[in-house]
Parts: C-alpha cells; structure tokens; sequence
C-alpha cells in the first residue's frame, strides 16, 4: 500500500507548548503551530495510520483533547515546509539557517540545515535555552554525548564550539538520516550519529551530554546518565515543563546529580547539572 502524509488537526485546552510536549511521543514526523491547535504531520499507510488514532485515543485519558485527521495533497511537502523555514537567530552566539537564506548576523556560529519534516530546526524554546546554556560551557577539547540529537543541531554547535568528540544517538531513523545530511552541509568532521532508543552501560564516559528531549525520557534515564557522565562533568537537560521542574529535579538528585543553573523560556525549562 502506498505511503502518503497525513495530517492531524489537534486541539486542547492545555496551551500549546504543553499540548506539543504530549504529543512529541507519538510518531509524527513534524508538528506546526496554528493560532489556537496544532497540526502534526506523518507519513504512513492508511493501515498503520490506525495504530496512532488509538495512541491519540489513549492521551485523551491523560489530557482533554480533541483531533481530526486528513490526507495532506500530494506535492512536494519538503519543498513547502522549506519555504516557510526562517533562520533561528540565538542571542550573539549563533544562527540555524538554510542555504537558501541570506542572512550573516553578527553571531559566533552559523549552521546551515537542510529542513526537512522532521523535528530539530531550532525554532523551540528548549534548544533555544540549550544554545545559551552551552555557551556558558567550555567545550574545548571535550567529549559530548547528544542524546535525542535529532537533526543534529547541538552536536554540530558542539563541534564548531571545540568539543573533540562528539556521539548522538535518536529514536527516529528520518532525524538521524537528516543529521547525517546537516554535518555534510556544515563539513563537521567529528561527530557521529547512530539510530537508537536508548543508552545502555558505556564504554566510555562523557564530558557534558546534551539531553532535549521529554520528561518520560528524562525521568527514565536518570540513573544511567549518572553512569554515562565523568565526575565533575555537566549536563543539560531540557524539554520539561516549568510545572515538571520538581519531579524532574528529584529523581536526578537521587541519583547524584546537583542543580548548578536554571533557565526558563516560556512554559519550558533547561537545567544544568553537575556530579
């Protein structure tokens, strides 16, 4: 059966960022804010479409919400979605842009991305907060571990800031093979991207690991970034809710962690963390 995109209209009466962050766990590709609902975006076979009207179902027994779902034409989506890509300016340290984009603001670093319908453009609060957070770091020769890199964003950030090594792993195969195409566009030499769900018991440790992902994932792998990080190392986490910030500041506190920072953007958070 032939793949085509859907698109979902979703509603709530949450606000939109708190909305968003339910729905970054389902499997959609991108997600678009409108004026007062989101439209989230998957490629898919009317088959398997199925299997995520009963995940939205599901979310519906943890926040009120409401959906719809329709057939996106057949066009060049990519080509669309570029078209309505602007560049992310972060402060003085950096701007995310496309090569298309004529742009050359007065900033530290630029990074050229190739948007596709994947998540990672730079446009949310939280890698907004994580771009400031690791200007306040010293990256010079240190080893990084982006866990949930996405499109790859911070792990390039990370390489032209001078980290020596840098390893990202993501859930989504589509994010992974968009990251791959951003270090050719930004000819990053040193950082590594790999498909996977998880993190298990390293190798190695890291230096600083870059974590922008969801609170459930968050929560679960406290323990284990406590193992992953070396001694006196930092770490930043983000994709959490300001009503979150309690519940994820205890479980890392019970596993060794110290709050050194806090910054906040909106309904979101990033905290810095140290062993």
């Amino acid at each position: 059966m032939k793949e085509q995109y859907f698109a979902y209209k979703i509603s709530s009466d949450k606000s939109l960022e708190i909305l968003q962050a339910y729905l970054v766990s389902l499997p959609f590709e991108a997600l678009q804010e409108e004026e007062d609902h989101v439209i989230a975006y998957v490629k898919s076979t009317e088959d398997l479409i199925y299997s995520i009207d009963a995940d939205l179902d599901d979310l519906k027994e943890v926040v009120s919400i409401e959906y719809s779902r329709s057939i996106v034409p057949d066009i060049n989506w990519n080509a669309e979605w570029e078209s309505n890509f602007e560049p992310v300016i972060v402060d003085d340290i950096c701007c995310i842009k496309a090569d298309f984009h004529d742009v050359d603001p007065e900033v530290k670093y630029t990074i050229t991305i190739n948007p596709k319908m994947a998540f990672g453009t730079g446009h949310h609060e939280t890698t907004f907060m994580m771009i400031q957070a690791m200007d306040k770091l010293d990256l010079t020769d240190k080893s990084v571990f982006d866990f949930g890199c996405g499109t790859g964003i911070l792990a390039i950030l990370a390489e032209q800031m001078g980290a020596k090594s840098i390893y990202g792993i993501d859930h989504e195969e589509i994010a992974i093979e968009n990251a791959i195409e951003n270090r050719l566009v930004n000819s990053s030499k040193l950082c590594e991207f790999q498909v996977a769900s998880s993190v298990s018991i390293p190798e190695k440790k890291y230096d600083i690991i870059l974590a922008n992902i969801n609170r459930k994932v968050l929560l679960e792998h406290a323990e284990i970034l406590s193992l992953v990080l070396n001694n006196q190392g930092s770490l930043l986490l983000s994709g959490i809710l300001k009503a979150d910030k309690d519940l994820v500041i205890s479980r890392y506190e019970a596993n060794r962690f110290a709050v050194m920072q806090i910054l906040e953007r909106g309904d979101w958070l990033c905290i810095k963390l140290s062993l």
